[in-house]
């Protein structure tokens, strides 16, 4: 199997364990994980258009593009300012209000007004919940005044919209199985065609907005892609297309064809429009008990969405962005041409100064200004001769995996301006890491054994490799981690693999620390941190590496079910992921007894987490990058600056913590401005005012003796300190003890 292949079937089987075992964050979290920004372009997995003002919805991961479709064979950008919090899975255009309803995953159902295509305004972000739960929106369709979105493992939902700027909740329906899987209303008669795990069914919209069972059909194995009207259905089931009878009980089928595999359907006089893993058909089925092909076009890269207007079809394409198709002669669909300009998957990232370093698929090597973190901005991609897979930063070099297309050298002395100076062929290269003048790097084997290769990399215009060996197990090699002349390798079920380099050019591989499904390896000081991927026996785990050759325990942190895959480590703090679905905060400050103090879900599948300063950069996927600030970190004296040049509010971790007789509050102002300190009680009881004036911008620290406003001594316990200014509010723990 593919590498590629078993990842994307490995989230998948990774979301359904996730779901079935969601684990509880630690009682005592806060929300010490915080958004700052996000470059979060991405594949086209959304279309939709407004025929009379000759607009295309493009999503790009979790931006939507407003396209100028006047010249349908060469759409031109015109907006690209929808950016959303989640990734765009579903757009549903409603002509009546010039709305736009987004379908953003965890980040829920958002609305924009796009009267004025070159200035759209956001009108509300709605999390839809399932017994106060948040479940992510997949689909959204829309129908009079309410939305109706589809939420996997949340069923089928309907929302008010009458106000688009405070959508409610009105009710769900779960008859189709769990999880649901795909929607489409019928804007004839207010139907809701629903395929779940199990069943088609029939959802009748109430006047209030109710979801009304008026029929199901039973597919054993669950169907897929749906397109309904008031007397047929056209289910996707088992690489066939069923057509439904609905004025019968039971709503038998009329006929089945082969269509190889159903992501989307779309029916329009006597014609259905579909797309599968690798094309798109016409199918003839003006008369439902003899549906026959018609149209063949070869369309790869998995084509996820469609729509049918006119005379073209508007294919969303992933990578390869917009696909516009003649269908004007539906015998002969045309490729007539698309919009090209998306991104592709982010599988790793490397912060050097104000620049990150994203191995970006398809894309090369992606270069991002960091410099304003709210707002990263694209400067430069190269392009992948084949996949480009990781990516290591030194001295103004950016060495790139890039998987069949080898090793790629580029200078990056002028980041928008990548230069490719040395190459090595001839290699699956699939992690890369350097230190001086060598680089290290996994090639991964076809039907094979995994190689590590090095290569002397002092004149990078010409890499030689100078050793090599092939590892000792079988299975993927996940990551590397260096410490002084020993490589650890995340090795599978091969567990930590120990690797000998102090001769680069007789690497030896000299032993292993047994742990099942080992993933990701990162090392802090003396101390090898673990992830295990392990199920029941998983975990992340800390090993004292003092004798780098005979790792030892220290610590762990495990629970059933609880299955960390990637991770990074920052000061006393482990950030891993959980699958590919939350990122879980740990503090390390004692390795013995590591605690989960945050769980965050971001927007896309997790891939990789890269640590800098305070900040998480957060490979997501098909969302591109999330930019999160661990406000626990704390900063080291004399880095204020950097906090004020990022424009963040900062309160720090109080010291000492806890404390007997005084603790220091800390915190950084990123603008003048008036500032007010409060110590509270656990039931939000105002204990103490320590500050309250108006302060100049930059680091600062007020002393709290452990006595109350009156001057009498608290007694022992959990403190909460709350630094308030005009722009916002952030809070943190202090403990008193004896």
């Amino acid at each position: 199997m593919k590498r590629s292949s078993f990842l994307m079937a490995f989230i998948t089987i990774a979301s359904l364990i996730a779901f079935l075992a969601v684990p509880i964050p630690n009682a005592a979290a806060q929300e010490n994980l915080e958004r700052v920004g996000a470059w979060a372009y991405g594949p086209s997995l959304a279309v939709d258009v407004d025929p009379d003002r000759s607009l295309v919805f493009l999503s790009s991961g979790g931006v939507v593009l407003i396209l100028d479709g006047e010249d349908p064979t060469a759409p031109a950008l015109l907006n690209e300012e929808i950016h959303t919090v989640g990734l765009v899975s579903d757009l549903f255009y409603d002509a009546a209000d010039q709305n736009l309803y987004i379908a953003g995953g965890e980040g829920g159902l958002e609305i924009w007004d796009v009267g004025d295509p070159l200035d759209p305004q956001h009108l509300s972000t709605t999390e839809v919940l399932y017994f106060g739960v948040e479940t992510p929106v997949r689909s959204v369709e829309v129908y009079q005044d309410y939305a109706i979105t589809e939420n996997s493992f949340g069923y089928v939902h309907s929302l008010d919209v009458s106000d688009p700027t405070n959508p409610t909740q009105v009710a769900f329906n779960g008859v189709m199985g769990n999880p649901s899987h795909e929607i489409h209303v019928s804007q004839k008669d207010g139907q809701v065609h629903a395929t779940g795990a199990q069943y088609y069914a029939r959802l009748g919209i109430g006047g209030d907005g109710s979801l009304n069972t008026t029929g199901t059909r039973d597919f054993d194995f669950g169907s897929g892609a749906v397109f309904g009207t008031e007397e047929i259905a056209y289910v996707g089931y088992a690489g066939y297309v069923y057509i439904l009878d609905l004025l019968e009980p039971g709503f038998p089928p009329w006929a089945t064809i082969n269509t190889n595999g159903v992501n989307e359907i779309v029916v329009r006089d006597g014609l259905a429009y579909v797309i599968n893993s690798e094309s798109f058909q016409v199918l003839d089925v003006a008369v439902p008990n003899s549906p026959s092909h018609l149209g063949f076009l070869s369309l790869p890269r998995t084509p996820r969405d469609l729509v049918v207007s006119g005379d073209y079809a508007y294919v969303a394409n992933r990578i390869e962005g917009l696909k516009v198709i003649d269908v004007s002669d539906p015998a002969n669909p045309l490729e007539a041409g698309g919009y090209p300009d998306v991104y592709s998957i982010a599988w790793q990232i490397e912060v050097a100064g104000d620049y990150a370093y994203v191995a970006n698929s398809a894309n090369g090597l992606t270069v991002l200004d960091v410099t304003d973190l709210s707002d990263p901005q694209h400067v430069a991609s190269t392009g992948s001769l084949a996949e480009t897979r990781d990516v290591a930063h030194q001295d103004g070099l950016a060495y790139v995996a890039d998987w069949t297309g080898g090793l790629r050298i580029f200078d990056v002395a002028d980041p928008a301006q990548p230069d490719e100076i040395g190459t090595v062929g001839g290699l699956n290269a699939w992690r890369v890491l350097v230190r001086g003048s060598y680089v290290y790097l996994i090639d991964a084997g076809v039907n094979q054994r995994d190689d590590l290769r090095i290569f002397d990399v002092a004149d990078p215009t010409a890499p030689q490799e100078v050793g090599s060996l092939q590892f000792q197990v079988d299975g993927v090699m996940w990551e590397m981690a260096l410490y002084g002349d020993y490589l650890y390798v995340a090795g599978d079920d091969g567990g930590v693999r120990i690797l000998d380099i102090s001769d680069p050019e007789a690497p030896q591989e000299i032993g292993s620390y047994a742990l099942s499904s080992v993933t990701d390896v990162a090392v802090k000081d003396e101390m090898l941190v673990v992830a295990s991927f392990g199920g029941f026996d998983g975990g992340l785990f800390l090993l004292d590496i003092t004798d780098p050759e005979n790792p030892q325990p220290i610590g762990s942190f495990e629970e059933a079910w609880w299955s960390p895959f990637h991770l990074d480590v920052h000061g006393d703090y482990v950030c891993t992921s959980e699958t590919y679905s939350e990122l879980h905060l740990f503090d390390i400050s004692d390795p013995a007894s590591p605690v989960r103090v945050e769980l965050y879900v971001p927007a896309g599948d997790i891939v990789e987490i890269t640590a800098h300063d305070q900040y998480l950069f957060v490979s997501n996927a098909e969302a591109g990058v999330l930019i999160l600030e661990n406000l626990l970190y704390e900063i080291p004296a004399g880095v204020g600056d950097d906090a004020i040049a990022a424009g963040t509010l900062r309160l720090l971790p109080s010291a000492p913590n806890p404390f007997v007789q005084q603790t220091g509050i800390r915190y950084v102002l990123p603008a003048p401005g008036r500032v007010r300190i409060e110590i509270f009680d656990p039931t939000g009881r105002k204990v103490r005012t320590l500050l309250d004036q108006s302060s100049e911008a930059g680091a600062g620290v007020v002393l709290w003796d452990g006595r109350d406003d009156a001057g009498r001594p608290v007694g022992t316990g959990v403190y909460l300190s709350r630094l308030t200014t005009e722009e916002a509010t952030r809070t943190g723990r202090v403990i008193r003890t004896k």
